[in-house]
């Protein structure tokens, strides 16, 4: 299979880096809100190698990897099916096994959170998924849970992210071993080109850190509306809209 350059067919990627030192990438890339796509970065997991009836087994949907042996629509020297899978939007017919929450499961023995990530002081359980699905699934655009940042891992397959950052379109092929970082409140969705089997956890880097960035506006604005009416007070609702893939999170 002849690996898709997007350029090729139109499509403006984000900025791929190859291994970065963790301090450069924190600077230049999670604190300035910049996706970007990790490539070369040593991941030892023993989840790239793992029997995927054993992976099936453990999240409870024992079989599945069974129902993933069918044909591709988009493997092939031709770009034109990839094109195809670019335009398209993620079919909801499939059976698609998203948000399904690792934490504490056996398979959490099998791969280990990357470096750049690990020292994050907010990591909740209820923020770590796998994904598994067959070409064509994949996540509609969304921003993620609670103003929260995301790495993704392509375990096996190959992935097609839509990215909307700063009024510009982006697109990003995430291939195995890849990591993909998706900053706060940056749009984003994805489909599958082939079968894909991916790891992604939800993080924020400090307490203090989202609070300061975007609850200074909303602090404003809660101000305002009390100066208005005293009397009344602030009543405020406070909603978590759940998760998406990276991260519902798709990444």
């Amino acid at each position: 299979m002849k690996e898709l350059d997007l350029n090729t067919i139109g499509c403006k990627s984000v900025k791929t880096l190859f291994n970065p030192d963790k301090e450069v990438f924190i600077k230049e890339y999670e604190n300035k809100g910049v996706p970007c796509l990790i490539k070369e970065h040593p991941l030892n997991w023993r989840l790239f190698d793992k029997p995927l009836k054993e992976v099936s087994y453990a999240i409870g949907y024992e079989g599945y990897e069974k129902y993933l042996e069918r044909p591709s629509p988009y493997l092939g020297d031709d770009e034109g099916k990839w094109l195809e899978a670019y335009l398209m939007n993620p079919d909801k017919e499939l059976t698609y096994l998203a948000n399904i929450n690792v934490y504490g499961n056996v398979l959490q023995e099998e791969y280990s959170i990357p470096e750049y990530f690990r020292d994050a002081s907010i990591q909740p359980k209820e923020w770590q998924w796998l994904f598994w699905g067959p070409p064509s699934c994949g996540t509609p655009v969304h921003v993620d849970v609670d103003h929260s940042s995301a790495w993704n891992v392509c375990i096996y397959g190959c992935k097609l992210w839509f990215v909307f950052y700063k009024d510009e379109y982006y697109n990003i092929l995430q291939q195995p071993k890849d990591i993909l970082f998706m900053p706060e409140d940056v749009p984003h969705g994805c489909v599958n080109l082939t079968n894909v089997l991916s790891v992604t956890h939800n993080y924020k880097r400090s307490y203090g850190h989202v609070f300061y960035q975007k609850g200074k506006h909303m602090i404003s604005s809660m101000r305002n509306k009390f100066r208005k009416n005293p009397k009344k007070g602030i009543k405020t609702n406070i909603h978590d809209a759940g998760s998406r893939e990276g991260g519902n999170n798709e990444r």
